[in-house]
């Protein structure tokens, strides 16, 4: 179905029609690809003796043709899993939401939306993770759902929403910022402890050295008074 102009303004219908969009011109990149690698597995068999004039190069050729048959066949168009639709309605949803900052940063971010769900209105966090082990990064939660006849229950509703999305990301900010400080912090002391720790030892080898030059000192001292006593009775 046509998007109207007029529900352009939208934003969940522009997300919508980015994700089809996207959808329709992948399988479109991905079927030509697919045609041109599966044309030329098909006819490279033939062309290679002609074109080479090596009787031999069939046998290559039929090896390459199956491997651009491979590969036309891992570039053809899939359907899209549930998760992967999901990532891609998320990222869509995002982009509409946030605009030019969806760029990446080292902190979770967020923002909110509105859905429409049956009978109800949907107001969701959406949370976009620095550091994810899961399939995407995006996802979402449901904070309240509210009756679409209460508009200025729900326009209130959004607006503490968005205000909480702030807080949250500003914390996760703030967070990633101390945690830095603090990594700078133990970084400066442990060198500073390396370079006590170095003086330490640079001051103990000193003092050996030292008490060894005194104790050599007075080894010689003890031996030349011996010597000179020695000298002395046996004079007498």
């Amino acid at each position: 179905m046509a998007v109207d102009e007029a529900d352009r303004t939208d934003p969940d219908v522009r997300a919508t029609a980015r994700v089809r969009a996207f959808e329709q011109r992948q399988r479109r990149t991905r079927t030509a690809a697919g045609v041109l690698l599966g044309g030329a597995a098909a006819v490279s068999p033939f062309l290679a003796a002609p074109l080479t004039g090596e009787p031999g190069a069939t046998v290559g050729a039929v090896v390459g043709a199956l491997l651009l048959a491979g590969c036309a066949a891992a570039v053809w168009p899939w359907a899209w899993s549930t998760q992967e639709r999901s990532h891609h309605e998320l990222t869509a949803i995002w982009a509409q939401a946030r605009g030019a900052t969806a760029t990446s940063v080292p902190w979770d971010r967020y923002a909110a939306w509105a859905g429409a769900d049956g009978h109800h209105v949907e107001l969701l966090l959406l949370r976009l993770a620095a550091a994810t082990d899961d399939p995407s990064p995006l996802s979402t939660e449901v904070v309240r759902r509210l009756d679409p006849d209460d508009v200025a229950r729900a326009a209130s509703a959004m607006e503490q929403l968005r205000e909480r999305a702030t807080a949250m990301e500003t914390r996760a900010r703030e967070q990633h910022v101390e945690a830095l400080s603090a990594a700078e912090r133990r970084a400066h002391e442990e060198a500073l402890r390396h370079v006590d720790a170095a003086a330490d030892e640079h001051h103990r080898q000193a003092d050996e050295q030292m008490r060894r030059e005194l104790a050599a000192e007075e080894a010689a001292e003890r031996q030349a008074q011996a010597a000179a006593v020695a000298r002395a009775l046996r004079r007498r």
